[in-house]
């Protein structure tokens, strides 16, 4: 499983910038602008800047799932209901947007000058936890757009 690095990121924004923003995902029915920004939502979050939201992944979200999906065991289901927050209806954001945010996590990461809230479906995964949140979910949203 790759980890949260500069090299991920520029991979990850180089794939990215290829999409068009009218670009038909996969699966799903969010377009690269609305992608953008429930990305943000995400990196947001696990910065502490938006507000914390209670767990609903009780038992199997901490214990069974989250270690299998962040230790890339099995993938992140396609269509799977998300918190009400990452609703992909999000208001349209563009890629340099997400890249300031995705800056400032890997800036902070990097640094271990961040104490992340808990993640609403796996629990308490920590600051490294978080870092495998982001990957699998911008590798789960590349996949979407066939990137």
């Amino acid at each position: 499983m790759r980890r949260f690095t500069r090299e991920f990121l520029d991979d990850a924004f180089r794939r990215l910038a290829t999409l068009a923003p009218d670009t038909v995902p996969q699966w799903g029915s969010m377009r690269p602008p609305q992608l953008f920004a429930h990305l943000i939502v995400t990196f947001r979050y696990s910065l502490g800047k938006e507000p914390t939201q209670p767990n609903v992944g009780g038992f199997l979200g901490r214990y069974v799932a989250g270690p299998l999906i962040l230790n890339g065991i099995i993938k992140r289901p396609r269509n799977a209901r998300a918190p009400s927050m990452y609703n992909s209806q999000a208001p349209a954001a563009s890629l340099d947007e997400l890249r300031q945010e995705t800056e400032e996590f890997l800036r902070r990461f990097d640094a271990r000058d961040l104490s992340p809230p808990a993640h609403q479906i796996f629990g308490d995964i920590g600051l490294d936890g978080w870092g495998k949140v982001h990957v699998t979910h911008m590798q789960h949203h590349m996949c979407q757009f066939g990137v």
